[in-house]
């Protein structure tokens, strides 16, 4: 309810209809700010999958945890959530990931500290080395031709690992490019159009 219209009624000597607690106004919902910050990653270009994945995320934990306001949230709730995922098998990498978009979401998007420690978070080990070095890579793709040329080409000039490409859908194929979705100091040799994409298989 707006403040003008409880004005209107205390001055009238009438009861207004209670809509919203005065307590509530201007308290984020939970809900409405995932949405909001879902249709932003959309909105900036964010691969499907990217965006999927993370209503998959937010949607889980907003639903474990229950709280309406977004100011209700603690360190706590998203132990919940680890703990949740860890009773259901996840490795400790899938959890490590689902944790991070919670918080990130949090973190960027709200602007509210969830205050984790290092300790909250599963152990997990580094990924696998580069199968190739840089000067490897580049006499692959040198004496390579046709299809298997592009596919090389779009592997390093992208920086996306083999199932990133692999989930490509109809909706990043809509693009003019593809792109990485973070800053990677070994992507700078360019973008590969979705024009010479189309010749491969995707």
């Amino acid at each position: 309810m707006k403040l003008n219209q409880l004005e209107f009624a205390r001055l009238s000597g009438k009861t207004a209809t209670p809509q919203l607690n005065l307590v509530q106004m201007g308290r984020r919902v939970i809900k409405d700010e995932v949405d909001a910050y879902l249709a932003d990653l959309e909105l900036t270009r964010r691969p499907a999958r990217t965006v999927q994945s993370k209503r998959k995320y937010l949607g889980d934990f907003a639903r474990l945890i229950g709280k309406k306001f977004a100011d209700e949230y603690r360190r706590e709730d998203v132990l919940k959530y680890k703990n949740e995922l860890q009773d259901d098998g996840f490795e400790p990498k899938t959890i490590d990931t689902r944790m991070m978009a919670v918080v990130t979401f949090f973190n960027r998007w709200l602007k509210i500290k969830l205050g984790l420690d290092a300790k909250d978070w599963p152990e997990t080990h580094d990924n696998d080395p580069e199968p190739y070095a840089d000067d490897e890579a580049a006499k692959l793709e040198a004496t390579s031709a046709g299809e298997i040329n592009l596919l090389i080409r779009t592997f390093r000039q992208t920086g996306c690992r083999d199932m990133e490409l692999a989930h490509l859908n109809h909706i990043d194929l809509l693009r003019k490019q593809i792109s990485p979705p973070w800053n990677c100091p070994n992507v700078g040799i360019g973008h590969v159009t979705f024009g010479e994409l189309n010749e491969v298989d995707v």
